[in-house]
C-alpha cells in the first residue's frame, strides 16, 4: 500500500463470517494507532448485520 501512496483503505469484509475468521482487526477502536512508521486512524465506521465495516 505505501508503495503505491494510498492515501486511504478502505476495509469492506466481515470479520468473521458464520465460524470463519476472514480478517483480523488491524484498526484501532478509536483515535489513532501507530504501527512503525505509519499511523492509523479510524474516520468512520458503520456496522452491516452487527459485523464492522471502516475507513481508515
Amino acid at each position: 500500500m505505501w508503495q503505491e501512496r494510498a492515501p486511504t483503505i478502505v476495509m469492506i469484509t466481515n470479520l468473521v463470517e458464520g465460524t470463519k475468521i476472514k480478517c483480523q482487526q488491524y484498526w484501532p477502536e478509536s483515535g489513532a494507532q501507530s504501527y512503525g512508521p505509519f499511523q492509523v486512524t479510524i474516520t468512520d465506521q458503520q456496522n452491516w448485520q452487527t459485523t464492522p465495516y471502516v475507513a481508515c
